[in-house]
């Protein structure tokens, strides 16, 4: 995957773009509203016809209001003489189509001349425009990937709980039940005393979960197994 692709790919995650502003364009994220983003076709037509295909572009609103805005990100991995006319063309013509008002980031991932070798000051090389957003994508690709592989660990557990669960309700343990629940998405509700009541957003009926001895109550394992079937749940709907 080339800088541009895993710049974009990056970016489409709602979270690093978020943290992306946070980082780097802290007065934009203080009024923006991310919990509620859109991602955009990103391709137009310029007035004479022509093909336009901008890197990403995002609809947003203003926190605390309906009001919305597109942000539209450009990333250029080498020096173009005319990406500045070439943003501009970009924003006129979201702004037309779109009808809203438009804030431009350009990322600029190229050194604007040799950097400065003193073998005795390495942090200075770090401060460089540059080298802060690659290590910003390499923290973050590294933490998605990280992710990943996680809840592929998660996703294989449950699957063996599921399937020793079915084998033998009577011989799960009440920490492994809490796993297999979380999995498919129940989440605790409240605790009274060894009751742990759970819900799942798509389950109506509550889920009761007691510890004995540190073994879960067989009849409870089923119940839950039931609701698994009755809802068609499946591992990952905690996600």
């Amino acid at each position: 995957m080339d800088h541009d692709a895993l710049f974009k790919w990056l970016l489409k995650d709602p979270v690093i773009l978020r943290s992306f502003f946070e980082e780097f364009l802290p007065e934009v994220a203080n009024y923006t509203d991310f919990s509620r983003l859109e991602y955009l076709d990103k391709e137009t037509r310029t007035l004479r016809g022509v093909r336009r295909t901008g890197n990403l572009l995002v609809k947003v609103r203003f926190k605390g209001q309906e009001a919305a805005f597109l942000i539209h990100v450009e990333h250029e991995a080498r020096k173009d003489r005319d990406i500045a006319w070439r943003l501009l063309e970009y924003v006129v013509l979201d702004q037309r189509e779109s009808g809203s008002p438009v804030f431009p980031v350009i990322v600029l991932a190229y050194a604007a001349g040799p950097l400065p070798v003193r073998r005795t000051k390495v942090k200075n090389a770090s401060r460089h425009p540059r080298n802060k957003i690659e290590a910003f994508v390499k923290r973050k690709a590294t933490a998605r990937n990280n992710s990943g592989k996680r809840r592929d660990n998660l996703l294989m557990i449950a699957r063996k709980l599921f399937q020793k669960a079915l084998d033998s309700p009577a011989n799960l343990r009440f920490k492994d039940a809490c796993i297999l629940a979380k999995a498919f998405g129940f989440r605790i509700s409240r605790v009274s005393g060894s009751h742990h009541i759970l819900s799942h957003p798509r389950v109506r009926e509550l889920l009761n979960l007691q510890s004995v001895h540190g073994d879960s109550k067989p009849y409870q394992v089923r119940q839950l197994l039931q609701l698994i079937k009755r809802y068609n749940l499946e591992p990952g709907d905690d996600e």
